[in-house]
């Protein structure tokens, strides 16, 4: 009896084997048909949204901004479909992840074969409860029906039920866009080729053609700081636009035609960098950049006055007033304080000289003065050679001589007497006076005698 139920077990099982095998093959062509349909699907929405964006392009000429948002937009949709209606399906076909069970097919093949019903259904339900009863009457009466079910089943074609031919039905929609998309290209290719181009280059500006075209006539964009900067354009064409704006973000000014076709507007005392666009009624330009160099500045100066010695007078500081008077002999120092300098140049008649620095943005000078002079200073840094000079004069008054006249007398009484009297003067005044003198014999040593100053 066990020999017969071992058989009866063994060609249960090949008949299943069988039954099983054909129902993975039901299943395997079930995924092929979800991706072929997938595919006309995923395809078709990605032809239609292409032409469509395309479209709009055409027309509208977007900003870098809005072409960038559209592009990714357009690769997440791509990427979406695809992956759900062809790389899903085909990761299931080798059975990785949630893949359809043998019940679950059984049912879909049940809904197609009026005959098979429920039989393919119970068939595995029946599989698995006998996996779990032991060897016994119930076994065999298990044994028994899934044999009578799986040799009847044998001879229907499962995998007939599908059917992917059908799926021809649905080029109607992917056929009518594509022919739309063939013929513009045969027809007017740049309404495809341009705004595909634009799309890839998503972060470049482009320009929309137009029967003028505006020309930066400014070599180059950057002005230094607190000037005034004079933006030139010229209109060349056919045509020329009826007024021209400038547009900063934030007001619209109209630009001043100086001759037909030319157009100027002034950056007044332009102390930042500028951003803005040149537009017309149909024409927006690229975002221009102004660029404004730091223009090097002497904004205080002090001056140190050192009088000699002699004089007896107090030193003196002076305040951003370069024109000075000073007695002959004073040492003058200035201490010059600039913004945004590199060097500062002192020029004195046909002498150029570059300062000290002394700390940053801080420049010294000594001068003896010894005759008047006339001298300028002037800053400057990478972008300024010399920047506006600033001239002045010092006139040094001289320290003249002491003049001394002197009248020598002879004295009537006595001939060994002579009496030197005279007057001594001097512009600052003294604070000694010493006589010298010696007899006749020139070999005789000078003598010195101190004599009091009335």
């Amino acid at each position: 009896m066990k020999d017969k139920a071992f058989d009866a077990k063994v060609a249960m099982q090949n008949n299943f084997e069988i039954l099983l095998e054909k129902v993975n093959g039901f299943i395997r062509k079930y995924y092929k048909n979800l991706m072929l349909k997938g595919a006309i699907y995923s395809l078709t929405a990605i032809l239609v949204l292409f032409l469509l964006i395309d479209l709009i392009e055409y027309f509208a000429w977007s900003g870098p901004l809005f072409r960038t948002i559209i592009f990714y937009f357009f690769i997440t949709v791509t990427i979406f479909l695809l992956v759900f209606y062809i790389l899903i399906p085909g990761i299931k076909l080798f059975k990785i992840g949630n893949v359809l069970s043998p019940e679950d097919a059984a049912r879909l093949i049940g809904a197609h074969f009026p005959e098979v019903n429920d039989k393919l259904l119970n068939t595995f339900q029946l599989r698995k409860n006998i996996e779990t009863q032991n060897e016994s009457d119930q076994f065999a009466l298990l044994l028994a029906s899934i044999e009578q079910k799986a040799s009847a089943l044998k001879p229907i074609p499962f995998r007939n039920a599908i059917d992917m031919k059908k799926n021809m039905h649905y080029l109607r929609y992917f056929l009518p866009p594509l022919l739309v998309l063939i013929v513009i290209l045969l027809i007017s290719p740049a309404f495809v080729t341009g705004p595909s181009e634009r799309l890839i280059k998503h972060r470049t500006y482009f320009e929309k053609p137009l029967p003028y075209k505006l020309v930066l006539q400014n070599e180059n964009l950057e002005a230094l700081q607190h000037d005034d900067f004079i933006l030139k354009i010229k209109a060349e064409g056919e045509e020329i636009p009826a007024a021209v704006f400038l547009n900063d973000g934030y007001f619209q000014y109209k630009l001043i035609e100086t001759k037909p076709g030319e157009y100027e507007h002034v950056f007044a005392g332009i102390d930042a960098d500028s951003y803005f666009y040149i537009e017309t009624d149909e024409y927006k330009s690229q975002r221009y950049h102004l660029k404004v160099l730091p223009k090097p500045v002497i904004f205080n100066f002090e001056i140190d006055l050192d009088y000699p010695d002699y004089l007896n007078e107090q030193n003196e500081k002076i305040v951003n007033s370069g024109d000075l008077i000073v007695p002959e002999g004073t040492t003058i120092n200035w201490k010059i304080f600039t913004r945004d300098a590199d060097k500062v140049h002192f020029k004195k008649e046909n002498d150029l000289q570059v300062l000290n620095t002394l700390g940053e943005n801080v420049f010294t000078h000594m001068e003896k003065a010894k005759s008047s002079f006339y001298y300028s200073l002037a800053a400057s840094n990478e972008f300024v050679q010399l920047s506006d000079s600033m001239s002045f004069s010092v006139q040094v008054i001289p320290d003249e001589y002491p003049a001394i006249d002197i009248v020598e007398t002879s004295s009537e009484f006595f001939y060994d007497l002579t009496y030197i009297k005279g007057s001594i003067s001097d512009d600052h005044g003294f604070h000694s006076f010493n006589f010298y003198f010696r007899k006749e014999n020139k070999d005789d040593e000078w003598q010195n005698e101190i004599i009091r100053i009335d």
